[in-house]
Order: structure tokens, then sequence, then C-alpha cells
């Protein structure tokens, strides 16, 4: 059965612009590729970006788009890139490769263990890539050493602050709890009651008395002695 021209020219009016699309798309793949190739990578970074705009889901132009930023030292936004790309691509050898190149840029991060698991990701999906074995022997060796510089600089750090608590000079002795004593009475003298304390104030003042009277007493002795005896005029 044929179909009649209004469905043709239906169909036609709704694929002519996605055709459009797609075709822009992939010119702008193209020139990225050449200025990439050429070593211009900022300008390729545009090229993919603006086929990227056209065809957000286009798994190619994000992972060419990590490749011209990759490039440029962009490593952690060339690291999102791949990592979208992996997840785009439909194909093992795609994903092995955006996973491998996912790698490369966590490597260049110094950030060897999430390397070490994109090197691990991509070698599921190809096992027989050399380069990534190679690459994740090497992530591998990097983080080893990157664990142990971190546990001597831990360990540094304690014995440095063992040194410093060593030369501190002690702390005061703490003040020993309880009632302070009043003035007069020494620590550990239980307090007196008013009733005693007016006997001792009676004691006190009776032995002053007595202790003045001794010596106004010795005073006058001492006053006899020294002074000359008279003499008795005799009648003669």
């Amino acid at each position: 059965m044929k179909q009649s021209f209004f469905n043709n020219g239906w169909l036609l009016f709704v694929l002519l612009p996605l055709l459009t699309s797609a075709q822009q798309a992939h010119d702008f793949l193209l020139e990225g590729d050449k200025l990439y190739d050429q070593e211009k990578y900022r300008q390729a970074e545009n090229q993919y970006q603006s086929a990227g705009k056209i065809n957000p889901g286009n798994a190619s132009a994000i992972y060419n788009l990590g490749n011209a930023l990759y490039q440029q030292g962009k490593w952690e936004d060339a690291a999102k890139q791949f990592e979208t790309a992996s997840k785009g691509f439909k194909s093992a050898d795609k994903k092995a490769d955006a996973l491998h190149n996912l790698g490369n840029a966590r490597l260049q991060q110094q950030q060897y263990d999430a390397a070490v698991n994109a090197y691990k990701q991509s070698l599921r999906y190809m096992t027989d890539n050399t380069d990534t074995r190679k690459n994740l022997q090497l992530a591998l060796k990097k983080l080893k050493k990157q664990q142990q510089d971190q546990q001597k600089r831990q360990q540094q750090d304690q014995q440095n602050q063992e040194k410093q608590q060593q030369n501190q000079p002690p702390d005061e002795e703490p003040p020993q709890p309880g009632k302070k004593p009043e003035s007069g009475q020494q620590p550990g003298q239980k307090q007196q009651t008013p009733e005693q304390k007016s006997r001792e104030e009676a004691k006190r003042l009776l032995e002053t008395a007595i202790e003045s009277e001794d010596q106004r007493n010795a005073q006058k002795y001492r006053t006899a002695r020294q002074k000359p005896a008279s003499q008795t005029k005799k009648d003669w």
C-alpha cells in the first residue's frame, strides 16, 4: 500500500531538522579532530563543545572533549568527561578506552587510588590491553609509596607532639579541696567554738597581767639593788 503524499511530507518535515542537527554535530566533530591533530587543543575543545550542545548524548563528542582538556592539563575537567563517556558508550572497547583515559587523568592528579580503580574497570572490558596493565602497575606502585609516606608523616607528627609534651614545664600543684583556714589557724587545726575562744582569751589576758606584774616587781627589785644603802647617822 502506498503512503499518501501528506504522510511522507509530514515525516520529512519531522526528520529533516534532526538530520540537519546530526550533520552539524558531525561536522563539528570532524573539525575538532583536525584541530586536535594539529595540536590546537583549545580550538578543538570549542568544536567538541559545539557538537555536544547540538547532541548532548553524543558519547564520542564527550570523549573527544575529554582528550582536548587532558592535553591542556585540565585533569579534573577531563576526568569528568571520560567518566561520562564511559557510561554513554555501548561497545566494550570504547568503554575500556574511556576508563583507561580516566585512569590517566587521575594519575596526573596524584589520585592513585582512583586511578587504580579506573584501570581495573577498563581491564574488565578489555583484559588484554597491555598499556592499561602497565599503567595499573605504575598506579599501584605510586599508591603504595603514597601510603608509606603518609604513615611516616603521621609517625613524625606523633613524635613531635610527644617531644613538645616532654619539654613543657610541669603544671602548678592544684589547690587542695577544703575550706580556707582562717587567719592564725594552721592547716588541719580544728576551728574553736565561741565558748572555747572565750576561755582562751580570758586565759591569755590573765597570763599577760601576771607577766606584767612580774615585770614590775622585777624592776623594783633591780632598782632596789642598784640604790646605795643609806648610812645611819650616829650620835656620838
